[in-house]
């Protein structure tokens, strides 16, 4: 008999074709997303709240959340500020250190040995601008020149930067078919679009190319903004005096001006940027502590609602 409960597989449908029907939808952490945003909005501070997640410091920030949960590498001294090794090693970060990691992730999914279950890219100018570091010394190896090159503009253009787009994609799809999610973080500028004479509209903008994106946009389940905005909150002011000797208490009610981070995909100006395969609610508010198991909790919710 056919089994038709979610994910499972049928038997006898179609000589040995075999194959899965219902509903099949993966979990938060084990999808691809690109997670966009102004600098300083709180996508760092999102991400490091993620337990689960081994993040790729690439910009070799320090952590922005009070309490971080993830693994970055590299680590960063708090006495010096430089980067560290595993070891506590100072280090200059290149694409070879990338590369080693990447490998040891593949080895421990193929062993189904303990891992991360979220492998995150902080951030991808950052990656890029790695990339065109490494590249031209390694330009003969991929295939884009007869030798190994001092630098980028020694390289052919268009050759170079699809070996480049190559990379990334190739990166994200190959940490994906191995069972990781891949979170990638993007930026965004906000351009003035001119309507008429003395009139604009701002609109956010990706800071990589169209064609690059064109390649990156189909490979994510969620491409989401993450944003801090100014909301006022109502809050309970005690106040305590004494009379006559005995301590009162009496509490009124206050607002204050407060800085609010969020993650939408909801957003007008955000078409051909923003999307996402299950339905989430308009706005996930992310708390400074804790902003990933709140994004999990609403994605699960949006799962379960899905039909």
């Amino acid at each position: 008999m056919q089994q038709l409960a979610s994910g499972t597989p049928i038997q006898n449908k179609w000589a040995g074709l075999g194959g899965h029907r219902g509903r099949m939808i993966a979990p938060p952490g084990k999808i691809a997303a690109f997670i966009f945003g102004l600098p300083g909005e709180g996508k760092s501070a999102f991400l490091q709240s993620n337990p689960n997640a081994f993040i790729f410091n690439l910009d070799a920030s320090s952590t922005t959340t009070p309490n971080p949960q993830a693994t970055l590498f590299p680590g960063i001294d708090p006495s010096t500020g430089q980067l560290i090794d595993d070891a506590g090693r100072p280090i200059v970060l290149s694409y070879d250190h990338i590369q080693a990691k990447e490998k040891i992730l593949l080895e421990l999914a193929a062993q189904n040995q303990p891992r991360p279950e979220t492998v995150v890219y902080d951030s991808l100018s950052a990656w890029v601008a790695m990339l065109v570091q490494w590249i031209p010394a390694n330009a003969h190896k991929l295939g884009i020149a007869s030798e190994p090159k001092s630098d980028w503009k020694a390289l052919h253009g268009p050759a170079a930067w699809d070996a480049l787009y190559s990379m990334i994609t190739t990166t994200i799809t190959k940490l994906r078919a191995a069972g990781y999610g891949v979170y990638v973080v993007g930026h965004v500028v906000n351009a003035k679009i001119p309507l008429e004479e003395n009139r604009f509209v701002v609109k956010p903008e990706l800071t990589i190319t169209d064609g690059f994106w064109k390649r990156l946009y189909h490979i994510f389940e969620l491409s989401a903004l993450v944003c801090a905005e100014p909301v006022t909150e109502t809050y309970d002011h005690v106040q305590t005096a004494t009379i006559r000797g005995v301590e009162q208490k009496s509490v009124t009610k206050r607002s204050r001006e407060v800085i609010r981070h969020s993650l939408t995909v909801n957003k007008l100006e955000l078409a051909g940027i923003a999307k996402s395969r299950v339905k989430l609610p308009e706005r996930i508010t992310l708390p400074l502590d804790g902003g990933w198991a709140a994004y999990e909790a609403s994605y699960q919710a949006a799962i379960a609602d899905t039909k």
